[in-house]
């Protein structure tokens, strides 16, 4: 008998990284163990973005689609979803994911809005959707199913409490039971990276997330030989990435051996190269302990400190704890003296935060430490999040703009339907024009300080003459349209705002950039390395205009040598003559020993030369240099060698 089919859906984004989808691995290994199941179905896993009608068009007579949705694959889900259901009107549709509605009233509406899916699934996935193909199979109805919600024929809505209390260990492995070979071979070099789980749940139950459950406060823990066997294919594999899927890596004692494992396994083939996860939320020297584990084999990997904001009332709003602020500067300053890459996290618009609480925000980030960097992620709603419900909007007064994902690093491609977000753009602490002030004044700060522009002239006028880097940034930004580069950037950060509140987009171009898009400061980092000299040249000008209006002498000759240095550490696709630079003072020395020794020293006069660390790799154009020095969170800066 031949088998009926059943197509999971785990559509990516249509970058040129894909990974391999987890989610769907599980959801089908859990399934194929179940022997009746296994008798009477085929599987298909399907990732890649393109159009919903060639998704359709590629099925063989399918008894059960199934997708795994998140925002960025949510409207391209649905449209297969629909078209599916249209050509196979006797197929069975089964949404599940992150994206599924929390409260009944959402989930009576969603399906009444959606009335070509037939059962969405909440909680966790692999066990509900066995128990659905089983009910398909004996056509039976589906009341029976934990998690699963549906509309009967006379319009009455089933949905039904997920169950939370699962060992994991009873799903077979996607990485060792040959479903992830299988779409190696399908996908060849698509893949890049590998999704990995070592523990599913969160004890934490943050308004704007998702993976937190107050129903169901607990951890459960994969089998630590099972993850060795899964580490060992990754390896042998050549995933370049690997994204951990943990909410908190670094809660049990165990996950030092898991560290000590993936350094293991680096070390013996050379890979993974990166490795990327969730860490505790209390981050602690624990997590050093870690991170140098892992690095010991070679792997790459940071230390993201989750604050998401440092306003107790935020907190509170947002039911979140934090690690305390001097445990926050220890952890800072001692990653930074042994190279640990740090990232601290937070999140505009929120409630309860107001710009004076931001801006608080915006100076505890901006410290002196080389290897400390910071992230402001707009505030997205999740349809299962707390956040989303109308109540919690009505109680805070939050305020969205829907807008276009951009789902790849490429100009909006042929690459199926177009994904939206909601993005909050004003609470009722921060009203629009407050939020777009901070909008603004955040990106310049990300792009001075965090990508490094002016990190070592801000960090010397703080240190020396203890200026108010957010008085001199407001500054900047209020004197902006004198300078034609300083103000050509600020208007991309202007026009940034202005997109996200017409409810376009929160991603831009730029014209000598080809069809790439970048993130608002990352463009306006991009136009004012395209006239580097004449940045620096107007920002000497604004510096020296600002400490003269608030009568503050400084010696002119080592302010021309901390310049001199600053624009000497920044790289630029454009012709640079990077030949050795001599100094007068010892500006190379007080720029270690402050920013990365934690040790300063005094200035002094001292002959000193230097040069560009010969490893480092000049491009000779701007999409190769984007594409090699830029990240999200920040710029990779030339290293030097004294001579």
């Amino acid at each position: 008998m031949k088998k009926r089919k059943v197509y999971v859906h785990q559509i990516q984004s249509g970058s040129w990284k894909n990974f391999l989808p987890l989610s769907a691995g599980l959801l089908v290994s859990y399934a194929e163990s179940i022997p009746e199941i296994y008798k009477e179905y085929d599987f298909d896993i399907k990732i890649l973005r393109e159009k919903p009608s060639q998704t359709v068009a590629s099925y063989e007579n399918p008894d059960v689609l199934a997708f795994s949705t998140y925002s960025w694959n949510f409207k391209q889900s649905l449209e297969i979803a629909r078209l599916g259901k249209a050509a196979f009107p006797d197929c069975l549709i089964v949404f599940g994911g992150p994206m599924m509605p929390g409260n009944f009233d959402n989930i009576r509406a969603f399906l009444e809005s959606h009335r070509f899916i037939d059962i969405i699934v909440r909680g966790m996935g692999e066990w509900p959707f066995a128990e659905i193909l089983l009910a398909r199979i004996n056509k039976k109805e589906f009341s029976y199913i934990a998690g699963a919600s549906y509309a009967r024929k006379n319009g009455f809505v089933v949905a039904n409490n997920p169950f939370y209390d699962r060992d994991l260990n009873e799903i077979p492995s996607p990485f060792l039971n040959g479903i992830f070979d299988e779409i190696l071979l399908k996908y060849k070099d698509k893949i890049s990276g590998a999704l990995w789980e070592t523990n599913r749940g969160c004890p934490y139950n943050c308004a704007y997330c998702v993976q937190g459950n107050i129903r169901f406060p607990k951890i459960i823990n994969f089998d630590e030989g099972r993850l060795a066997e899964e580490m060992e294919w990754i390896s042998k594999n050549k995933m370049y990435y690997v994204f951990g899927a943990d909410a908190n890596f670094g809660l049990f004692h165990r996950d030092i051996k898991i560290a000590e494992m993936i350094a293991e396994f680096g070390k013996q083939n050379g890979f993974p190269k990166f490795f990327i996860i969730n860490w505790l939320k209390f981050s602690s020297k624990k997590m050093m302990d870690i991170i140098e584990t892992v690095r010991k084999g070679g792997v790459h990997t940071q230390l993201t400190l989750s604050m998401q904001s440092f306003n107790n009332d935020t907190l509170l709003a947002i039911k979140r704890r934090n690690m305390d602020l001097s445990s926050f500067e220890e952890l800072k300053k001692e990653a930074n003296k042994k190279g640990i890459i740090t990232y601290t996290e937070l999140i505009l618009g929120l409630p309860n935060e107001t710009c004076g609480s931001l801006l608080s925000a915006m100076d505890k980030c901006m410290d002196r430490y080389q290897n400390h960097f910071f992230i402001v992620y707009l505030c997205r709603l999740l349809d299962g999040a707390e956040m989303s419900e109308p109540d919690y909007k009505n109680k805070y007064k939050i305020e969205t703009r829907t807008c276009r994902i951009g789902l790849t690093r490429h100009e909006w491609m042929d690459a199926g339907v177009d994904e939206n977000e909601e993005i909050v753009v004003a609470t009722s602490t921060l009203p629009v024009k407050d939020w777009e002030k901070m909008f603004v004044f955040i990106n310049v700060v990300l792009a001075l300080h965090n990508f490094r522009l002016s990190f070592f002239i801000f960090n010397y006028l703080k240190a020396e003459y203890s200026i108010n880097l957010i008085d001199l940034i407001s500054y900047i930004i209020d004197k902006r349209e004198l300078y034609p580069v300083i103000g050509k950037a600020l208007g991309i950060i202007n026009n940034g705002s202005q997109s996200i509140l017409s409810g376009q987009t929160y991603l831009a171009s730029l014209d000598f950039m080809g069809n790439m898009l970048f993130e608002t400061h990352e463009a306006a980092l991009l136009s004012i390395l395209s006239e580097k000299d004449i940045f620096y040249s107007e920002l000497r000008i604004l510096v020296d205009n600002y400490l003269k209006s608030n009568e503050i002498i400084v010696q002119q000759p080592v302010l021309g040598e901390v310049f001199k240095y600053q624009a000497f550490r920044i790289p630029t696709w454009q012709k640079s003559d990077y030949s050795p630079i001599s100094f007068d003072f010892n500006i190379p020395q007080y720029f270690q020993a402050l920013c990365i020794d934690d040790e300063p020293i005094a200035i002094r006069p001292e002959k000193i030369s230097v040069k560009i660390d010969e490893e480092e790799i000049m491009r000779d154009n701007p999409i190769d240099f984007a594409k090699s020095r830029l990240t999200i969170s920040k710029l990779e800066i030339l290293k030097t060698i004294q001579l």
